[in-house]
């Protein structure tokens, strides 16, 4: 018989732990804390777990590692408290085997949206495009700034070439039956819209709501308010399975769009610090984001799955995050900061006590494909 979880049990003990695999490194780093609460009798680490026993006759508590490590590894108590100066907190370092990280996946990418057998709306799963639409993904959405590397002078300018060798920085867009999809949303045009599903409201920044709910599901362009930018954190899409032929619903948190957001910067501009800001809101809410390791895998007392993710530091105060240094603003709808600032404040409080804070940002955690 295989091995039973009973992570649950560390629970009754009143402590949290943490245990992040940075697979660039091949090293798991864990922290437990407070110690003063950890069982007496620590075992043993066998691969991915870690065996904890409150007495020699009691029942095995389990920490699932978010990795392997390249060897059983005998530890103790006492080696944890020498790790760090604050008794309370115990942590230790291990080398782990290393990591093949699973393929990149672009959460409803066109290629995913191919099997697509309905776009709903994510509240009321009422049904928003006619099931006859096409997908295709964007290029980079850093792509017109790469002009400035295949061509000799920008394609605006004319120099005499004449209009029609000019490439406009909007000139891609959606037409009938045809969507094109970008990494936080999918463009397209009110026909490929199924009849009365949607709505205008507002006059100024001209929000999409669904007919049925009035939940908002997307914005007019700016440019060209003949499109709509369907946000994908307000769909689910309804998938055909090929091998029985079943349907599976497939929806992502905004977080997830956020950090596809945030990674194309960092491989684009070579930058990791951030400010989110709202939109549409007179008081404009701002989120420092400082992007500390873009590709993590982590394991905790309430999450003892592993989880692959992004570690950031935050903050909301100006002062805290030196605005000496350049930063990138992303600008998201303000139901969308607020969630992405509840989900940072949610995995903050999560952490053990000496990892909720570097200096005087907060740490927290990013979930990404």
């Amino acid at each position: 018989m295989g091995e039973q979880n009973t992570s649950h049990g560390w629970q009754g003990h009143n402590i949290a732990y943490f245990a992040e695999l940075l697979p660039h490194i091949a090293q798991i780093s864990l922290t437990i804390s407070p110690l003063d609460a950890v069982p007496i009798h620590f075992t043993r680490i066998s691969s991915s777990k870690l065996y904890v026993k409150a007495t020699s006759e009691s029942a095995a508590s389990i920490i699932t590692l978010p990795g392997s490590t390249t060897k059983d590894v005998p530890i103790s108590l006492q080696q944890l408290c020498q790790l760090n100066s604050d008794i309370k907190t115990g942590s230790v370092r291990l080398k782990a085997e290393r990591d093949e990280r699973e393929e990149h996946i672009v959460p409803l990418s066109a290629r995913q949206l191919s099997d697509c057998k309905a776009v709903q709306c994510r509240e009321c799963g009422a049904d928003l495009l006619k099931d006859n639409v096409k997908f295709l993904d964007l290029p980079s959405e850093n792509w017109y700034e790469l002009l400035d590397y295949w061509h000799c002078h920008k394609p605006d300018h004319d120099h005499g070439h004449g209009a029609q060798n000019s490439i406009s920085k909007h000139a891609l867009k959606p037409r009938k039956s045809l969507a094109l999809v970008g990494l936080a949303h999918i463009m397209t045009i009110k026909d490929d819209f199924v009849s009365d599903s949607i709505k205008v409201s507002g006059t100024q920044f001209k929000e999409v709501v669904c007919s049925t709910c009035c939940s908002e599901v997307g914005v007019l362009d700016k440019l060209d308010q003949s499109i709509t930018k369907l946000y994908k954190w307000n769909i689910v899409v309804e998938s055909r399975t090929p091998i029985n032929d079943s349907i599976t619903s497939i929806q992502y948190p905004p977080e997830v769009f956020l950090a596809e957001i945030l990674l194309e910067v960092i491989e684009f501009h070579s930058t990791h610090r951030f400010t989110i800001a709202a939109h549409h809101d007179k008081e404009r809410i701002l989120i420092y984001l400082w992007v500390f390791s873009s590709d993590i895998t982590y394991t905790s007392n309430l999450h003892p799955d592993p989880i692959r993710a992004m570690k950031v530091f935050y903050t909301t105060q100006a002062e805290a995050s030196n605005p000496e240094i350049a930063a990138e603003n992303i600008e998201l709808p303000l139901s969308v900061v607020n969630n992405i600032l509840k989900v940072l404040d949610t995995r903050n409080k999560e952490l053990p006590g000496s990892l909720k804070a570097f200096g005087k940002w907060n740490v927290s955690l990013l979930h990404r494909l």
